[in-house]
């Protein structure tokens, strides 16, 4: 029975967050909840994601994020931009557009980091090849695809919940490292990046009204000795978690003294630590981590695998094992979140592995990656809804180009991914 009660939640939050009718956070925790009233958990156990290491590091890392996103370093480099915008070269602009929404990723939501592009596209003239209208959906899903790419800022938490799924399972399966999204994703992305720069103009090129363009306020500058105190704390930070192999657990709190120490200096108030507390993904993150320990212990997990591995016949090679995962992390993101998707397959890829005695790692880091290419409808993620609104856009405009686009992410991260860590 509790096996049939643990299915029938997963169910339950998978069917939750396709509808998106709830905050992410509350289907979680209405799964912990009902973990106790079932009797499957104890209370404690049932809440305990508040309180494993994971959490607590990743609930530090945003309040960091959260504070060196407002130095006026970001700020020099939205006017650096805009500063080149009268050039004669489309392709400096191009290159220069997407190297900082690399950057822009790196430390904000997708969502943030298309609103700081819309402020730089709003300078570009309608009349140039490289206009508001052709760049509004390239910056809004190569930021979401950008995002926890390279390991600093909340990139250099993103291993942690793949591993989280992998480590709830018997067996010693060898975990995630800090560098291997970076190790699978620098070449996938450079030829995303190509992508957008030959394949622009393919998108329409028309005047947009700036009423309908996201506004995006300046917050108040900080202060000099803020801006030190910050960048000091955030290098200290960010070289502890390089050094988690010396550090041991110890690691797992840095991020929180650093965050205390924003505290203690004031750079950051309390209403600024109690809005990054409450937002939604943690209170998600603390029910995802308990249900994948209720997935695996029991044995509710190895059954959905063992379903999946059913629908994909005999011997699958481990190449159509990547290519399928791919394919319907690419579907399943456009109809519902990144996030919900991403959710919703990690625990999936992991039962599969471990049902069918494969290496489940390439299969996480292939959900991690393909699973923000929201590229076909804005209902897919925020940055992609915020494009489409701004730019006025209709889905037969931009398919053309959002097939190639999304034909080049299943392709680049299947095959660099199958090269560094092969399915079987």
């Amino acid at each position: 029975m509790e096996l049939y009660i643990v299915v029938g939640l997963f169910v339950f939050m998978i069917a939750s967050f396709c509808l998106n009718k709830w905050p992410f956070g509350l289907t979680t925790m209405t799964c912990c909840i009902l973990l106790v009233i079932t009797g499957i958990m104890p209370i404690e156990k049932a809440f305990s994601g508040f309180a494993m290491k994971n959490f607590i590091l990743i609930a530090g890392m945003y309040i960091i994020c959260d504070a060196f996103g407002k130095t006026s370093l970001l700020t020099a480099i939205r006017k650096r931009v805009m500063g080149l915008q009268g050039g004669n070269s489309s392709l400096i602009l191009l290159m220069v557009l997407m190297l900082f929404v690399m950057c822009f990723a790196q430390f904000l939501p997708s969502s943030g980091t298309i609103t700081v592009m819309i402020m730089i596209l709003t300078a570009l003239s309608a009349d140039g090849e490289v206009c508001p209208s052709r760049m509004l959906l390239p910056m809004a899903i190569m930021g979401g695809m950008w995002t926890g790419r390279i390991p600093i800022g909340v990139g250099a938490t993103s291993y942690l919940l793949p591993n989280k799924y992998i480590s709830s399972y018997e067996g010693g399966l060898p975990l995630l490292t800090i560098i291997d999204t970076f190790k699978v994703s620098i070449i996938p992305m450079l030829l995303l990046s190509i992508y957008v720069i030959l394949t622009y103009k393919m998108l329409p090129k028309r005047d947009i009204d700036q009423t309908k363009m996201k506004k995006v306020k300046d917050t108040a500058p900080m202060s000099r000795r803020d801006e030190i105190i910050t960048y000091a704390i955030f290098l200290g930070v960010m070289a502890t978690l390089f050094m988690n192999s010396l550090l041991g657990d110890i690691m797992y709190v840095c991020p929180a003294a650093g965050a205390a120490l924003l505290m203690f200096t004031k750079v950051q108030s309390q209403k600024d630590m109690q809005r990054v507390l409450s937002g939604d993904m943690l209170f998600m993150l603390a029910g995802i981590f308990v249900m994948a320990d209720a997935l695996s212990s029991s044995g509710a997990g190895v059954l959905i695998g063992e379903f999946i591995l059913g629908l994909m016949g005999d011997n699958p090679s481990g190449i159509t094992v990547l290519v399928v995962f791919a394919v319907v992390g690419v579907v399943m993101t456009n109809l519902m979140t990144n996030s919900g998707t991403k959710n919703v397959l990690l625990p999936l890829a992991v039962a599969t592995a471990v049902a069918a005695g494969w290496d489940p790692r390439g299969l996480c880091l292939l959900v991690n990656t393909v699973c923000s290419c929201a590229v076909f409808l804005p209902s897919g993620a925020p940055s992609t809804a915020i494009a489409f609104a701004a730019a006025g856009y209709k889905i037969q405009e931009t398919l053309p180009w959002a097939l190639g686009f999304a034909a080049v992410t299943i392709f680049s991260f299947v095959l660099s991914i199958h090269f560094f860590f092969p399915v079987m």
